[in-house]
């Protein structure tokens, strides 16, 4: 009778002539704690990663609104009459008032209720609300009404 040889590293010399066909339970169960980890860490710097993008996007935003803002103020403050004191009121750090080149009173203040940059006619309002035409951000408000 004539023997056969198996080839080194054959199912028939690991567990018999009888293949193995699937996976144990536990290698199942260790492959699925493996990419249940692999999926949380992935989660938390996607997550990471999408907060700061936003986060420099609205930062980004405000800044645009706030340039435009300063760059009208600029642009007005070089509008005035004089530099006398019935033209110019500066008095109060948290507002400046000029009567410009045509005789109309300017005025740009901090609401701090709001933390905005406002700009009107007749200065901060006593008990009327805020123009509705506002650019609004986090570091300030431009509003256009005269």
């Amino acid at each position: 009778m004539k023997r056969h040889a198996a080839p080194i590293g054959s199912t028939w010399l690991r567990g018999g002539a009888i293949g193995r066909r699937g996976w144990t339970l536990v290698e199942l169960i260790v492959v699925i704690v493996i990419i249940a980890l692999v999926a949380t860490i992935g989660t938390g710097l996607l997550s990471s990663i999408f907060r700061s993008y936003f986060a420099t996007r609205d930062m980004t935003s405000s800044d645009g609104q706030a340039r435009a803002a300063f760059e009208r103020m600029t642009r007005e403050l070089r509008q005035v009459r004089s530099a006398t004191a019935n033209d110019l009121d500066v008095a109060s750090t948290a507002q400046v008032r000029f009567i410009d080149t045509d005789g109309n009173g300017v005025c740009f203040y901090r609401d701090a209720a709001n933390n905005r940059l406002m700009r009107s006619a007749d200065g901060p309002p006593a008990a009327r609300q805020a123009p509705s035409r506002c650019l609004t951000s986090s570091r300030g408000c431009f509003s256009p009404t005269t």
